[in-house]
């Protein structure tokens, strides 16, 4: 099996389009398997991804599985994150960012 993970980011223009793509990283199929110590031999699937503080945060898709990746952007090293979370529930990231006005909080219903 060839091929891996490439995250892409996507730089903006003022009117809101997309003015051009940089590639952020380009995760080897080794080196998926050694960081989450998940076999691949099925498709893998990039959830969701944020960048924060000069790392990526990503929620990636093995087959069933879901793991919570974290990619230090100048190190080039990537970590499985333990979670207490049921990634599986989990279809998206969201960055938090601190504001003076109350954003409210959806009812999840599971």
């Amino acid at each position: 099996m060839s091929g891996g993970l490439i995250v892409w980011s996507a730089q903006h223009d003022g009117g809101g389009g997309i003015k051009s793509w940089s590639k952020i990283c380009n995760l080897s199929l080794g080196i998926l398997e050694i960081s989450t110590s998940c076999r691949i031999d099925d498709k893998i699937w990039l959830s969701s991804a944020v960048t924060y503080a000069g790392l990526l945060l990503a929620l990636v898709k093995f087959g069933r599985e879901s793991k919570l990746l974290s990619y230090n952007l100048e190190k080039k090293s990537l970590t499985n994150v333990e979670t207490s979370l049921s990634l599986s529930t989990c279809a998206f990231l969201e960055t938090y960012v601190e504001t003076l006005v109350p954003v409210p909080i959806p009812e999840w219903k599971l």
